[in-house]
């Protein structure tokens, strides 16, 4: 479990900060310090064991959440279709692709018999 400013610091970094932007934001007074000493002290925090979980659950979280779900892919593709300034070609590119991920094309497959005397495993083929 984190403390309050660790938390901070973690959701700082997360949202794009620097490491010593978020050392500022979750701990003020650190303002005042050098720049080399703020760097020295977000590095070591970054460092430790709780934080760097924490860090890397918020950015597996931050990522999940940005990925797209088959079902607002789907919106958006319908949203393509729909678009009125959208080209005819891009249109039918959008529908195409939403047909593929909504299963509406059969797969074609040809399966060619030869003969053959050929024995395989002592059976014949």
């Amino acid at each position: 479990m984190l403390t309050p400013k660790q938390e901070i610091f973690v959701a700082s970094l997360v949202k794009g900060n620097s490491q010593r932007q978020a050392y500022i934001e979750a701990y003020p007074n650190a303002a005042k310090w050098k720049g080399e000493s703020v760097d020295s002290k977000a590095s070591n925090l970054l460092k430790t064991d709780k934080v760097q979980t924490r860090y890397q659950e918020l950015l597996k979280k931050a990522e999940d959440e940005s990925i797209l779900t088959a079902v607002e892919r789907k919106r958006w593709l319908t949203s393509v279709i729909k678009g009125e300034k959208i080209t005819t070609a891009d249109k039918l590119k959008a529908l195409d692709l939403l047909n593929k991920m909504d299963g509406q094309y059969i797969d074609k497959v040809e399966v060619k018999r030869i003969e053959t005397d050929w024995f395989i495993d002592g059976e014949k083929a």
